[in-house]
């Protein structure tokens, strides 16, 4: 896709952090994975993420 003039590069477009890794680590990475998936997940904040990747210019 062509690169829009008004727009600042890089952006990230989505993300939600939502989702178990696709890799656990076998079965004591999986046993580590289920304790720690018992803390609430952490959000994702598409305008911080944005923010932080304007400096990276």
């Amino acid at each position: 896709m062509p690169a829009e003039p008004q727009t600042h590069y890089p952006l990230c477009l989505t993300g939600k952090r939502a989702c178990p890794p696709e890799d656990c680590g076998g079965v004591w990475g999986y046993a580590e994975f289920l304790e720690a998936i018992q803390d609430p997940p952490e959000a994702f904040y598409l305008d911080q993420v944005n923010q932080q990747l304007k400096r990276i210019r």
